[in-house]
């Protein structure tokens, strides 16, 4: 059966317009991430200590996602304020979904003053390097319990990440490793950056920086 150049070419366009749709809804499609129960997280918040609490855990507490996607799923901020005897206070972790061509934020917020724990959802910031947050909240467990808090009349204490990149040297300046913590004197390392510091601040404080290595 001979088919006419003009039907060729509405066969044609329909065809392309199709692989359009379907690359689009590919493209689109909604977020992996599901939301979890909170009532057991904010316990587990609630009845451990800084030093005993597993981050990694409570994330996947909190956010529940495919495998397939873990190290796309990177961290933005994590912010960490403690009580003097080490009990989490106020806690804002920010995680971006960069898996679908539409990035989607999730700001994990908890106050234990006002017995507060939510997760906000959000459209993602434009796409820019990030640790994974895999990465950084399995370094965190690995080595808090050698991170040195300051001494002084502190009403609470704060613990945030700060980058992934290069520091040092320089005063306050450490490096967490398998080895232990040592001091940085004439080297710049690379690794995941925290910045421990007392509240209130007094003028004469500045932070004290750990780098946990790669």
């Amino acid at each position: 059966m001979f088919i006419s150049k003009n039907k060729w070419i509405l066969i044609f366009s329909v065809s392309i317009i199709a692989i359009l749709i379907l690359f689009s809804s590919l493209n689109d499609k909604p977020s992996t991430v599901k939301i979890n129960n909170m009532d057991q997280a904010k316990q587990y918040l609630e009845n451990h200590t800084f030093g005993d609490i597993s981050m990694m855990q409570l994330y996947n507490q909190i956010l529940v996602y495919n495998s397939s996607i873990d190290q796309k799923i990177e961290l933005e901020e994590l912010k960490i304020g403690l009580t003097t005897d080490y009990k989490v206070r106020v806690m804002i972790m920010n995680v971006i979904d960069t898996s679908n061509a539409e990035l989607k934020s999730y700001s994990i917020q908890y106050n234990k003053e006002t017995n507060y724990l939510n997760v906000i959802e959000k459209q993602g910031e434009e796409n820019k390097t990030r640790p994974s947050a895999t990465e950084v909240l399995t370094k965190l467990d690995k080595y808090k319990d050698r991170i040195t808090f300051p001494k002084g009349n502190y009403s609470y204490y704060n613990v945030n990440f700060y980058s992934s990149g290069s520091i040092g040297p320089g005063d306050n300046l450490y490096a967490i490793n398998d080895q232990g913590v040592h001091m940085i004197k004439d080297t710049m390392l690379e690794g995941l950056i925290f910045m421990v510091y007392g509240d209130s601040i007094k003028k004469e404080d500045s932070p004290i920086y750990y780098i946990m290595t790669y």
